[in-house]
């Protein structure tokens, strides 16, 4: 099987909406090379794309755990998804739960995040003070996928999918009804099988 580039994050984007079965329009090509297995929040936003049950326009806010961080959000949906991969299991102690927010972040109290090259296409964001897992941002279009825990109205979410859930540690598990990714459908999605 030969892995297949993709030109640019729009026609990821577009890929991941046909294999969910929701029709987009065309996408530009770029030159960048973006590989599937930069997937994490470009699958939290694909999933988030799928269950529009919140408006919009439903601007969020919330904070870091000492407070000196406030984030003003406006997620694409209500839907949240879990990412189990190393990298995000290393980062929080335990599966990333985000919400997409494309780039309608803001935040009060810049001054006290820290942030982290995790690697050569993202970060990590925190708080200085408090360590409080802030976001996770792409550095092309500057996505946000950002933890849902920091939001207030929690019980406002809706659990919708987990990726790299061949990377789940045996440990736990989760009880809703998911759409479920390993890490080789995700490679395959992208082979074009």
């Amino acid at each position: 099987m030969v892995l297949q580039k993709l030109t640019c994050e729009r026609e990821y984007h577009q890929w991941f909406l046909g294999l969910i079965g929701v029709a987009s329009g065309q996408t530009p090509g770029c030159r960048r090379q973006i590989y599937p297995c930069t997937g994490c929040a470009r699958v939290f936003r694909k999933f988030s794309i799928e269950v529009n049950k919140m408006n919009s326009t439903t601007t969020r806010k919330g904070s870091c755990l000492c407070g000196a961080v406030q984030v003003t959000a406006t997620p694409k949906s209500n839907s949240v998804g879990a990412c189990h991969c190393v990298m995000c299991r290393k980062w929080g102690g335990g599966p990333l739960l985000a919400a997409e927010c494309g780039s309608a972040v803001s935040f009060e109290g810049s001054e006290q995040i820290t942030t982290y090259s995790s690697s050569s296409w993202a970060e990590r964001g925190f708080c200085r003070k408090c360590g409080t897992h802030l976001f996770f941002r792409l550095g092309e279009g500057g996505h946000y996928s950002i933890p849902v825990g920091l939001f207030d109205g929690a019980n406002e979410w809706e659990f919708t999918g987990q990726v790299f859930i061949d990377q789940k540690p045996s440990f736990y598990s989760f009880a809703e009804k998911t759409k479920n990714l390993t890490k080789n459908e995700i490679f395959n999605w992208h082979a074009g099988e």
